[in-house]
């Protein structure tokens, strides 16, 4: 029995990602035959990560209220 082309890319993806994605550097699989659901799941790992970041403003390096409008 000939394995497809498709099983062989399968087999090759099953092996590859695990071996290569770091918690530094994953690996997301997205689908990218439903732009909606591609679009949701990008934007839902974009937001984990900005959370992850705990990004804060910087503190001001003068006090606004001395300024004279």
């Amino acid at each position: 029995m000939k394995t497809s082309r498709k099983t062989l890319r399968t087999q090759a993806y099953e092996l590859l990602l695990p071996a290569t994605s770091r918690k530094h550097a994953p690996w997301f699989v997205i689908p990218s035959d439903h732009k909606d659901f591609r679009n949701v799941a990008i934007s839902r790992i974009l937001v984990d990560v900005m959370k992850d970041l705990k990004l804060k403003y910087p503190k001001p390096t003068m006090d606004p209220s001395k300024i004279e409008l």
